[in-house]
């Protein structure tokens, strides 16, 4: 996996623990996450994307790669990490996008995963959910409503990357991400491929950036 990600960051955090509780009373598990998953031979990955997530303003973090290398099994595996568990509670959030066909459908399933009721003004309604606190919002299969409605959607995602305090991560089947200025903050790249290429491209990134 690809992030661009300051070394110095890392050292900061302890090391990566999957299976880790937080301690009784400190925080609250919350129903609508997928269970943990079985993450094995990706926990340089995992590591780094708990970084992403665990950062003290957290920009969005695109995981790319082709169909079943584990996109979704990284994403979930640094959403259940007792760090980022500590840091948003009950405030992390799995949404599906493969029904979402447009803007608004991906809207609607945002609205779903924040347990919002139905009604009007459910665009609004989400962005005020998400904003009154820390919280982790990963969009899993986000290629979905990007390729049918590019534009709405990227106008979208843009709009929930300026969050104040929302760690917004997306799982994208493929190669490219959403363009760098549907956000006017630098977006790290990422993707789920090899180690040996994950390690190139973390060094050309390092280098391009000092």
């Amino acid at each position: 996996m690809q992030v661009c990600l300051d070394a110095a960051v890392r050292r900061k955090l302890p090391p990566y623990h999957p299976s880790a509780e937080p301690k009784e009373g400190s925080v609250h598990t919350t129903p609508r996450l997928p269970p943990v998953p079985h993450c094995f031979g990706r926990a340089a990955e995992v590591e780094t994307l708990v970084a992403a997530l665990c950062a003290e303003s957290p920009r969005p973090v695109p995981v790319l790669g082709p169909g079943g290398v584990g996109k979704t099994t990284v994403a979930l595996a640094a959403l259940h990490d007792c760090r980022v568990l500590e840091r948003f509670g009950a405030r992390r959030y799995f949404i599906r996008c493969d029904s979402a066909t447009s803007r608004d459908s991906l809207v609607g399933e945002i609205v779903i995963g924040l347990g919002l009721e139905p009604g009007g003004q459910l665009e609004a309604r989400a962005f005020r959910e998400l904003e009154r606190g820390p919280s982790v919002l990963l969009l899993d299969n986000a290629e979905t409503p990007w390729e049918k409605d590019i534009e709405r959607t990227e106008q979208l995602l843009g709009q929930l990357g300026e969050l104040p305090g929302l760690a917004l991560v997306a799982s994208i089947r493929g190669t490219t991400k959403p363009p760098e200025n549907v956000t006017t903050r630098p977006v790290p790249s990422t993707g789920v491929s090899g180690l040996s290429e994950a390690r190139r491209t973390a060094s050309r990134v390092s280098e391009t950036s000092t």
